[in-house]
């Protein structure tokens, strides 16, 4: 279980590798989901091309998006990865935003739900997100100036490098 933990005993791993998983889970299920085709506008259910299809589409990305670099950094090196290639490693991950998107489009034409409210709720998750990115982006910035006790972070919170994830977060 030591792998799956941040110093500190935070659970951000678990949670970190239980979404990753969800996400495995999903790649396995597209494989089997019937999609219509464009031309014929008829739907195909066949299994060999659904998985033509998808291996041909977006197979690559969500593969690249799903794999555990957390548990890969921590069997190489005995640590969970923290530098910024690692960072940019994470950053595959905003590929699955598609799969939101995709669910708010699909939320937004089914009548069965008002369309105001998943609206309202569409615009909270972007704002969130804008907000969340922001964030990260400041904390970069902090994190990688020469002198971090020159930064607002480092003012706040001498040593925060050596905090746990939540105190920095």
């Amino acid at each position: 279980l030591d792998l799956l933990m941040y110093k500190d005993g935070d659970l951000c791993a678990l949670l970190t590798l239980l979404w990753i998983y969800f996400f495995a889970i999903d790649i396995v299920v597209t494989f089997f989901v019937a999609y219509i085709d464009e031309k014929s506008q008829l739907i195909v259910d066949n299994h060999k091309h659904i998985a033509l299809r998808y291996i041909s589409t977006w197979f690559i990305f969500d593969i690249s998006s799903t794999i555990p670099f957390e548990a890969f950094s921590y069997l190489f090196t005995g640590k969970i990865g923290s530098g910024l290639a690692y960072c940019l490693l994470n950053m595959l991950r905003l590929w699955r935003l598609r799969r939101v998107k995709a669910l708010f489009t699909r939320l937004e034409k089914d009548i069965r739900f008002n369309y105001f409210w998943v609206r309202c709720a569409r615009l909270i998750c972007v704002t969130l997100f804008a907000v969340h990115c922001a964030g990260c982006m400041y904390y970069l910035l902090a994190d990688r100036y020469p002198n971090p006790n020159k930064t607002w972070i480092g003012s706040a919170i001498p040593d925060f490098r050596k905090k746990s994830f939540w105190v920095r977060y």
